[in-house]
């Protein structure tokens, strides 16, 4: 009679706890479900919105001689809304050329490229610090370097203008650099270096 009761109550426990594994695999389950529904939604960025929200300038070519500030605050456009912009300072080395690209902020240090939804054009303001200045601007790449492919030139004057770049048929389901500015400096072209100002660069 006791060893029939030891089996039973052994029984019982072992059936307790597979149902209660069972519960606690399901619940797991379901929450890693939507932990990973949440950041499937969260890679796609729906236009409009601003660059500068979820990527980052980086440097390219002659790094070592751009000096990138970010929250400059002179010489700001009439109605800038948040009292900054970004400023470009270059000075020509040997292979006297450069870029700035803006590629996704790091995550657990890895960037990964985020789909784009609902963005036909990119807009953005920008000045010289002399006038004159040349400058080769795109709108999306991938990857990243693609941006000094097609890009547009476009010559700044020494006060604010609204500059806009269509996308056209550009894939953004991975977008591995948001929008990018080279330049070279050659005897035609920003011999001496040059100073570039950049605002509110936008998704639209």
């Amino acid at each position: 009679m006791g060893s029939r009761v030891v089996r039973r109550s052994r029984l019982f426990w072992v059936v307790a706890a597979v149902v209660s594994f069972a519960v606690l695999f399901g619940a797991c389950s379901k929450e890693a479900g939507s932990k990973e529904s949440s950041t499937e939604e969260s890679e796609t960025l729906n236009a409009p919105f601003l660059v500068a929200e979820h990527f980052e300038p980086t440097l390219w070519g002659e790094a070592e001689n751009v000096v990138l500030e970010a929250n400059y605050s002179e010489g700001l456009r009439p109605g800038d809304a948040d009292g900054k912009c970004l400023r470009l300072v270059y000075e020509p080395g040997p292979t006297r050329w450069a870029a700035v690209y803006w590629q996704p902020l790091r995550e657990a240090g890895i960037r990964t490229g985020k789909a784009v939804s609902g963005a036909s054009r990119v807009t953005f303001w920008a000045k010289g610090g002399k006038g004159g200045e040349i400058i080769d601007a795109k709108g999306a790449g991938t990857p990243a370097v693609a941006l000094l492919k097609n890009s547009k030139p476009m010559t700044l004057s020494g006060g604010w203008k609204h500059f806009e770049i269509e996308l056209g048929d550009t894939d953004l389901s991975d977008v591995e650099g948001a929008f990018g500015v080279k330049w070279r400096s050659f005897e035609s072209e920003n011999p001496d270096g040059l100073t570039v100002f950049l605002d509110e660069i936008r998704y639209e």
